[in-house]
């Protein structure tokens, strides 16, 4: 199927600006993920793979704070 070149543009912008939303540091202060779905947190310079359960951002460490967050990317796909 041919597509005109504005239209492949406007295609294009728009699959970048999903994946920079995707892929961008959310403020705690901005919204809060879905309880319990794993995230990318950032806190006091460190990194940490953890939830929050609706009280307070658990880990093996069970770390007590979050600054920022961001989903998870997928996993890769297995042959």
């Amino acid at each position: 199927v041919k597509v005109s070149p504005q239209t492949a543009i406007r295609e294009l912008n728009a699959e970048v600006a999903r994946l920079r939303s995707r892929c961008r540091w959310i403020a705690v202060s901005e919204r809060l993920p879905e309880q319990g779905v794993n995230v990318l947190a950032y806190f006091g310079g460190r990194l940490y793979v953890g939830y929050y359960d609706g009280e307070q951002w658990q880990d093996d460490e069970n770390f007590r704070d979050c600054e920022y967050w961001m989903p998870l990317p997928e996993p890769p796909e297995c042959p």
